[in-house]
């Protein structure tokens, strides 16, 4: 489970990020959306982190300004917790508790909040699984649109990370949208990369999936996106 701390002012940039995450099928906690009427909250906010396998600390002016966000940082050190420092604005490295400086941060200060949400949801996705990364040198995930009024095919665009996510969700804004992932594909990014595509609008996008992703198969059956199987 990943723990997500943070300042309320915050709260429109985290929630996308949690909701990403959760896409991937991970579960999330977010005081908001798991604090209930009654609950003894700052209880139930240690118990979280507690539990919690990985806590993600969102950076800005007002967590570092926060008591509360400098709590749950305790927190997650006194129970020797995984901790991702995600930084959602511009902030001097040095104004960091030292907890996080020591971390290598992730930086979506730049982004907007759709890719932000997919890279803070496949940076936790991968520290979850603390697995290598073995994908082949070879991307094998590529988008392109529809196709010319002419006929001819347009140009394929392949997809091998994050960035180049944001370039083609950029370049293909508001056109009809295929997406292909083949079976050395990774299924963090082509997660991420069916959720941003889908955001953007998913009555436009159609997906051709190699039936080895069946997890991908399961997504995109629950955000009603049609597709079809690769030949194995």
């Amino acid at each position: 489970m990943a723990f997500f701390s943070y300042a309320r002012l915050d709260l429109t940039r985290v929630r996308p990020m949690a909701a990403a995450t959760r896409l991937l099928g991970i579960r999330t906690w977010l005081d908001l959306e798991d604090l209930h009427p009654g609950d003894p909250w700052r209880t139930a906010v240690a118990q979280a982190v507690r539990v919690a396998d990985l806590v993600v600390c969102c950076v800005s002016k007002a967590s570092l300004a926060s008591f509360w966000t400098g709590e749950e940082i305790g927190h997650a050190l006194e129970h020797d917790k995984t901790i991702l420092p995600v930084v959602l604005e511009p902030t001097p490295m040095h104004a960091l508790p030292e907890a996080l400086l020591r971390r290598q941060v992730l930086d979506v200060s730049t982004m907007d909040a759709e890719q932000a949400a997919a890279a803070c949801a496949e940076v936790v996705a991968r520290m979850l699984a603390r697995a290598p990364d073995t994908r082949p040198p070879e991307c094998a995930i590529h988008v392109r649109t529809a196709g010319y009024a002419d006929g001819r095919r347009s140009p394929t665009v392949p997809v091998g990370s994050l960035a180049d996510l944001a370039a083609a969700i950029k370049s293909f804004e508001g056109q009809p949208v295929s997406l292909t992932v083949d079976r050395h594909a990774d299924a963090v990014l082509a997660a991420a990369a069916i959720s941003a595509l889908a955001h953007d609008g998913r009555d436009r996008l159609s997906v051709n999936l190699h039936p080895q992703h069946v997890a991908l198969e399961a997504l995109l059956m629950q955000l009603a996106i049609r597709f079809e199987r690769l030949d194995a």
